[in-house]
């Protein structure tokens, strides 16, 4: 007997890797053969007369499939699955390595495909379908995009935002705006990755459009006060005898006359206004 590891006759004894026994019928037996022999067996499957039948048509059904029909029956069969448990096309792509193999066992309920993925053709002809469905799989989510008006979705999310949050407050609501999103996708049965991508990126705008708005809607409401506070506060600088007024002193008059929560650019404006005023007699 030849030794598989270095390809010379057995020296039995003389090896580390043979075992002595006192059975008088045997001297012994080699580590690494009956390894090799236990591995070798862990592949030798006795099939069923039910299960051969089964492993033969669904072999005969691989064969005699193009691929792409292959790969629509099996999206057809992972999407009506799917369907069950409300997955978008994202969740669906997750199901790619299993797709094939869980249809074909369904239809032919064959298990352990690895009997017949000795044969390259059989191989070859999976891994066909996968490439296709995974195309198929790409396509079905750039159309679920294309299909949203995403700007339309966008302002009822606010508004249901608006709702959870109960305020009207556009920082207040840019800070919190992904608390409900994904409730508010399951509920539109819309879970598309890159729907909520372009959602989440449209929400944005449209909150700092708004906070925008409401900023410069506030300022031009304060620009109301200005002028009253500008002669209050000169008059205040003049009883004190200071010859010029610093910003902190424009803090410090705001908050006593309860205004200090006037927008920056209103504080900055009086400040400006009344060192001006001061400088006239």
């Amino acid at each position: 007997m030849l030794c598989p590891l270095i390809k010379t006759e057995c020296k039995t004894h003389e090896c580390v890797m043979w075992v002595s026994q006192e059975n008088k019928n045997s001297e012994g037996y080699c580590l690494v053969v009956e390894g090799l022999k236990e591995y070798i067996r862990q592949f030798e499957i006795e099939l069923s007369p039910e299960d051969q039948n089964n492993l033969e048509n669904t072999n005969k059904f691989v064969d005699e499939s193009d691929p792409e029909e292959l790969a629509n029956e099996v999206l057809s069969f992972i999407k009506k699955e799917g369907e069950k448990y409300n997955f978008s096309t994202g969740d669906l792509k997750r199901l790619l390595p299993y797709a094939i193999q869980a249809y074909l066992t369904k239809k032919f309920g064959l298990f352990g495909l690895e009997i017949l993925q000795s044969n390259p053709l059989f191989v070859l002809k999976i891994e066909e379908a996968e490439i296709i469905l995974h195309k198929k799989l790409e396509e079905s989510a750039k159309q679920e995009t294309h299909s949203v008006d995403v700007e339309k979705l966008a302002k009822e999310y606010i508004q249901y935002l608006k709702e959870k949050t109960k305020t009207d407050k556009m920082s207040e609501l840019y800070r919190k705006f992904y608390l409900y999103l994904n409730e508010f996708l399951d509920k539109k049965g819309l879970r598309n990755y890159q729907i909520k991508r372009l959602l989440e990126d449209t929400i944005r705008v449209l909150l700092r459009e708004e906070m925008e708005k409401e900023e410069r809607e506030r300022i031009l409401e304060e620009q109301k006060l200005v002028p009253k506070l500008v002669e209050e506060i000169v008059e205040w600088t003049r009883a004190n005898n200071l010859k010029r007024i610093r910003k902190t002193d424009v803090e410090a008059f705001l908050v006593e006359k309860n205004f200090g929560d006037l927008h920056y650019l209103t504080k900055d404006s009086i400040w400006k206004l009344a060192n001006a005023k001061l400088k006239t007699k």
